[in-house]
């Protein structure tokens, strides 16, 4: 009876832990606000002279069976990190890995990171 007891009590100690736990991991993003992650297959500056000031990221995404490519705007306020490093857009090249926030309307944030080959090979740069 006594085992009964001390393993019901801790049954509800672990259960309450859980949802303490799953309440942690904070807010989701709001609808909008859901990132787009692809590769990089362009980056077309609204004016050559000033490629960091704004123009559209094309990315593909969805993988082999099923790829879609989208257009994200990106303005001078956006923010760029590749390898967690600030950069610019302008560093961005075709089949670089990129994270995009928002998915849809102008990119607020970029992150960028080395892609892996199978195998567990980094690509060169």
């Amino acid at each position: 009876m006594m085992r009964l007891a001390t393993g019901m009590a801790v049954l509800a100690l672990f259960g309450l832990c859980t949802a303490a736990l799953a309440k942690e991991k904070g807010p989701k993003a709001p609808k909008g606000e859901k990132p787009l992650a692809g590769q990089v297959v362009s980056v077309t500056p609204a004016d050559a002279t000033k490629p960091d000031e704004g123009g559209t990221i094309k990315v593909t995404s969805g993988g082999k069976k099923a790829p879609k490519e989208t257009d994200v705007a990106y303005d001078k306020d956006t923010k760029v990190t590749i390898n967690g490093v600030d950069s610019k857009v302008s560093d961005l090249k075709a089949g670089k890995r990129v994270t995009i926030t928002p998915a849809t309307g102008t990119a607020k944030e970029i992150k960028a990171a080395a892609g892996a080959k199978k195998g567990g090979k980094k690509h060169k740069e």
